[in-house]
């Protein structure tokens, strides 16, 4: 089991682990845009675009398209106040964040990503994470859960590894 800890250790060393610092940013996105880009990632990117290992979304993938459907107060009302599959923002946003969020969809086109459904390696979609603005992973259980065998970890680890230095 120590070995299987120290090899996890490092191999979660190798591939940083947060999307949310230091985020990449297009040169054409306006000082608000960037703001919300950098709100996306660190607080909807998860469940709007689904996350490690098998990126299932858990609300609608968010884009330009959404928002001229639902039109901008809709989706203010929805990120203040929530629904029922998603907690509302009200207390945790003021308005110019919850403004620069929705300036930030806007920009974003109809994202399909190439990885849907259980049972799929993660590492094969980091690709369009990474242009999309991310600059790493937090890879959790999709590397290691209790119980996992060595081989399967290592396994994991090495996928991950090859997938990051495909894209890096």
């Amino acid at each position: 089991m120590r070995y299987v800890t120290s090899f996890v250790l490092s191999v979660a060393l190798l591939v940083p682990v947060s999307a949310a610092q230091d985020v990449p940013t297009q040169p054409s996105l306006q000082p608000a845009e960037r703001e919300g880009q950098r709100l996306f990632l660190q607080r909807c990117s998860v469940c709007h675009w689904g996350a490690p290992p098998n990126f299932i979304e858990y609300g609608p993938i968010l884009s330009r398209t959404l928002v001229e459907r639902l039109g901008d107060e809709r989706v203010r009302e929805i990120i203040l106040d929530g629904s029922p599959r998603m907690p509302g923002f009200r207390h945790a946003l003021d308005a110019q964040t919850v403004d620069a969020l929705i300036a930030y969809l806007k920009t974003l086109d109809d994202f399909e990503r190439p990885l849907k459904g259980r049972g799929r390696r993660a590492g094969k979609s980091m690709a369009a994470y990474i242009a999309a603005g991310a600059n790493g992973f937090g890879l959790g259980s999709a590397l290691f859960k209790p119980g996992m065998e060595a081989s399967v970890v290592a396994a994991n680890a090495r996928a991950f590894v090859a997938a990051w230095k495909a894209i890096a």
